[in-house]
């Protein structure tokens, strides 16, 4: 259980701006050419939308996933002593970061670029994983994280 904790409290702490993507506003770079046809005109400017849509859609849900988490690690730091309430504050952060997890994995799953899939994709995985690890590593856990964010940030500008 000890472990269950740490990896918790360590991924909560190490989750701060991991989902943020680029601000995207006013940004539309899909400017039709001659050549292309209305119709294929039309579907890259909806999966450039669906896109930019995704994007803010998983910065919020990001957002709001690792306030959740720190404020859940601060509780934890109160109630260190009370091993029934660390255990349900433990349980309750593994459950939002699975929660974050799955909406990145449903975010994936629209039609937006391959880029920005592939990196909600990993970003899912690599939150669950994390949240499972029964031997976790601070900085190992802070440098998959920021690679993430990277990633992401990059795949959304």
């Amino acid at each position: 259980m000890r472990k269950l904790i740490l990896t918790a409290a360590m991924l909560a702490v190490a989750l701060g701006g991991a989902a943020g993507c680029a601000d995207n506003s006013g940004t539309d770079t899909t400017t039709p050419s001659p050549s292309v046809s209305p119709a294929a005109s039309s579907s890259t400017s909806d999966t450039a939308a669906q896109t930019k849509a995704v994007c803010t859609e998983a910065t919020a849900v990001g957002a709001t996933s690792t306030a959740a988490l720190q404020a859940t690690v601060l509780q934890l730091s109160q109630y260190s002593s009370d091993p029934a309430k660390v255990q349900s504050l433990a349980a309750e952060l593994i459950k939002t970061a699975n929660a974050w997890s799955a909406k990145l994995t449903e975010l994936s799953k629209k039609p937006i670029t391959p880029q920005v899939k592939k990196v909600l994709e990993d970003s899912s995985a690599t939150i669950t994983a994390l949240a499972a690890s029964t031997n976790p590593n601070v900085s190992d856990i802070q440098a998959k994280l920021a690679d993430l964010s990277t990633k992401l940030k990059a795949a959304c500008a």
